[in-house]
C-alpha cells in the first residue's frame, strides 16, 4: 500500500475512555514524501467537536497516524494523539489510540467518496467486460511470483487478494500474507487472483484470474473498452505457456477429440444395417462419456505445484500423453466394435 493511494476521505467511530465519530481528511501528497498530511475531526459524545492536525505514515502493514490539538479549548485538557490500525478485509482501518493524557481505546474508519460522488454521477454509466478462457494449465512457484508481480506493477497502490481452498475451507489473503506462506503449500487444484483500482471516474478497474477444474478464466472489467480488451488478452497471452496440449483442445478452435470419434461414426454408419447402426451409435457414445469421465479424473485442468520452481520432464508431459492415450484408446475400441458388427 502507497500513501497516494489512500482515500481522502475516511468515516469512523471512536471507542474507549472517549466514545464518539472520526473524520479524517487526508491533504494531496507529493511524490517521493513519507508522510502525509491531514485533519482529524472528532465529535466527542460528551465533550463535543475538536480539531487535531496529524500525519500519515505507513510501518509495514500497519497505517500511523499522530498528531496535537489544531486549537486549545479553554477549560478543557487535550492532549497529543497516537494511532495505528490495519487493513480489514472490507477495506476499513481497525486499530488503536491513545493520548499523552492517559486516554485510549480502539476506533475504526471506513473510506468515504466524498466530494468524488458529485463526479461519479456526471461519469461513465456502463462498465464493459471481457473473459478469455484457456485450457489445461500446470503452473509452479516462480509462476506464482511472477503473476503476483505483473499484478503489482498494473495496479500499483492496490491490494491483490487470493484465495485458494486450505484444509477443505476457503482462505483469502492480501497478496504479501500469501507469498509468505507460499513455501508452506502442497499442490493447489483452485486459485484466484483478484485486484480492483479506482478510476477518475469513480468507478473501478478489475482484474480476476480464477483457475481450477471447471475452468481456467480471466476477466477484466472497467469503464474505458480498450483497456479491458488489451488486459485480458495480455493477461492470458502471458499464462499460455504453461497451457498443456490435451486431446480435449486441438488447435485455436478446440475441437474435441472425442467429436472426431463421432463425426468418424456417422460417416461409417451406411456401410450398416439398421439394428447395427444403434448399436454402433449407442457404443461410440458409450465410449466418448466413458473417455470424458476417465480423463476428468486423471487428468487435471489445473494444478499447482507450489514446491517447485521448474516443470520437471515427467511432469510436464504426462497430463498430455495420458489425455491422448485415452481419447486414441476410444478410438480403436470404436473401430473394433465396428469391425464387430459389420
Amino acid at each position: 500500500m502507497e500513501l497516494k493511494a489512500l482515500a481522502p476521505h475516511w468515516v469512523g467511530h471512536l471507542f474507549g475512555t472517549n466514545t464518539g465519530r472520526l473524520h479524517l481528511a487526508l491533504d494531496s501528497i507529493e511524490e517521493d514524501a513519507t508522510a502525509r498530511r491531514a485533519l482529524l475531526r472528532i465529535s466527542d459524545d460528551n465533550f463535543g467537536v475538536s480539531e487535531y492536525l496529524v500525519e500519515v505514515t505507513i510501518s509495514g502493514h500497519q497505517i500511523l497516524i499522530a498528531g496535537s490539538p489544531k486549537d486549545q479549548i479553554e477549560g478543557f485538557e487535550q492532549g497529543t494523539i497516537e494511532a495505528k490500525a490495519s487493513f480489514g478485509s472490507r477495506g476499513e482501518l481497525q486499530g488503536d489510540w491513545s493520548s499523552s493524557i492517559g486516554t485510549g481505546g480502539t476506533f475504526n474508519l471506513f473510506p468515504h467518496l466524498g466530494s468524488a460522488v458529485a463526479a461519479m454521477a456526471s461519469g461513465p454509466e456502463q462498465l464493459y467486460t471481457s473473459n478469455r478462457d484457456l485450457g489445461a494449465l500446470r503452473l509452479y512457484r516462480t509462476d506464482l511470483v511472477e503473476i503476483l508481480a505483473n499484478l503489482r506493477r498494473k495496479f500499483s497502490g492496490s491490494r491483490i487478494v487470493v484465495t485458494h481452498i486450505d484444509r477443505g475451507a476457503e482462505l483469502a489473503r492480501f497478496d504479501d500474507q500469501f507469498e509468505d506462506h507460499i513455501s508452506q503449500l502442497e499442490k493447489l487444484d483452485w486459485i484466484k487472483f483478484s485486484v480492483n483500482t479506482p478510476t477518475g471516474s469513480g468507478l473501478t478497474r478489475s482484474l480476476t484470474i480464477d483457475l481450477g477444474q471447471s475452468f481456467n478464466r480471466i476477466t477484466a472489467q472497467g469503464p474505458d473498452e480498450a483497456w479491458v480488451l488489451g488486459e485480458v488478452e495480455a493477461t492470458a497471452s502471458s499464462l499460455r505457456r504453461r497451457q498443456q496440449n490435451l486431446s480435449t483442445a486441438i488447435g485455436k478452435h478446440k475441437l474435441n477429440f472425442n467429436a472426431l470419434i463421432l463425426l468418424a461414426a456417422l460417416v461409417a454408419m451406411p456401410d450398416l444395417a439398421l439394428p447395427e447402426r444403434a448399436y454402433f451409435i449407442l457404443g461410440v457414445v458409450g465410449l466418448i462419456v466413458g473417455a470424458n469421465k476417465i480423463a476428468d479424473r486423471l487428468v487435471p485442468n489445473f494444478q499447482l505445484d507450489a514446491q517447485h520452481d521448474r516443470p520437471r520432464l515427467v511432469g510436464q508431459i504426462w497430463p498430455s500423453l495420458l489425455s491422448w492415450t485415452i481419447s486414441v484408446s476410444s478410438a480403436v475400441a470404436a473401430s473394433f466394435l465396428f469391425q464387430w458388427l459389420s
